[in-house]
């Protein structure tokens, strides 16, 4: 059995997609197994430029053998079998911006503030009418 996070499985960007989850699960006894799962064919999408988490996946393990099964499924597993669930990885948020060093500096993009009305207006107190 195993259960830990699924590294690198979230998207790429200025706020990365968080990772998901790895979990392997042994049947002791025979059972009947129903998974429901979402993302297995499509990707989380990324927002404002960032890039799409890893899809997920669903497997059976039998006698070694890893079989890759559909996103939802109901079947008979035996004592001894295993069912293996890897949950996708969150959509990355906003552009990554390359590091800065003194070679690409002239390439970077400039951020600027704007302000919509530069004009200072004067500020009144919250309560004078």
């Amino acid at each position: 059995t195993e259960y830990r996070i699924r590294r690198g499985s979230g998207g790429r960007g200025r706020a990365r997609g968080g990772d998901g989850l790895v979990r392997e699960i042994e049947c002791l006894v025979d059972s009947n197994v129903s998974l429901l799962t979402e993302r297995r064919a499509i990707a989380p999408w990324g927002l404002h430029g960032g890039s799409a988490g890893a899809t997920g996946a669903n497997f059976i393990v039998r006698a070694g053998r890893k079989s890759r099964l559909p996103g939802k499924t109901n079947l008979n597993l035996k004592a001894g079998e295993r069912v293996r669930i890897e949950t996708p990885g969150g959509g990355g948020c906003g552009r990554k911006y390359p590091a800065r060093d003194s070679g690409n500096l002239a390439r970077q993009p400039v951020r600027t503030i704007r302000r919509a009305d530069a004009r200072r207006r004067p500020t009144e107190p919250a309560h004078s009418r």
